[in-house]
């Protein structure tokens, strides 16, 4: 049984607060438009950037292996207790992914000209987009989903599998 960790978000728009969770993870970029959006990012209430970029990916290991990969952001072992917070297509050289850990909180705040066009979502279109967002708090879930392997399961064989890596014997 493989135990991997799940995001949970909490999106405050104008009059409204929504609330879910990831395993992959949670994308706050610009909807529609191709402009970039602005953000300050905190972690325990500290700034670590003024970001300007087309958007910025929050990851738990899980998800590093996904739209993370695309944008620059280290694999991941999936028992790291990481998260992962990854530019998308950054408008400065001084943007880079940044590893925290799982125990920090992230705050970002959606400059109020980019509010109009951004969205927050989910794990993919699939789960929840809420657009217009003017802060999202995201943190590690309580729970945790639970993945039943076979005996014989290895990750870092998988990986390679996947992305086709050449391993001699």
């Amino acid at each position: 049984i493989d135990k991997r960790a799940l995001l949970s978000g909490t999106v405050i728009s104008t009059n409204e607060t929504h609330r879910s969770i990831s395993l992959n993870d949670i994308v706050i970029n610009n909807r529609g438009v191709l402009k970039m959006i602005e953000m300050n990012i905190y972690v325990n209430e500290n700034l670590i950037t003024k970001q300007r970029s087309d958007g910025v990916i929050i990851a738990t290991p899980t998800g590093s292996t996904a739209y993370a990969m695309s944008n620059g952001c280290p694999i991941v072992s999936p028992n790291s207790n990481v998260i992962c917070i990854v530019p998308i297509a950054p408008h400065s050289y001084g943007q880079r992914s940044v590893i925290i850990n799982n125990t920090d909180d992230v705050l970002i705040e959606v400059n109020r000209k980019s509010k109009l066009n951004s969205q927050v979502t989910f794990d993919g279109a699939n789960n929840l987009t809420i657009e217009s967002p003017d802060e999202i708090v995201i943190k590690k879930a309580k729970r945790q989903l639970m993945i039943v392997h076979p005996c014989d399961y290895d990750y870092f064989d998988a990986l390679a599998k996947k992305l086709k890596y050449e391993i001699k014997s």
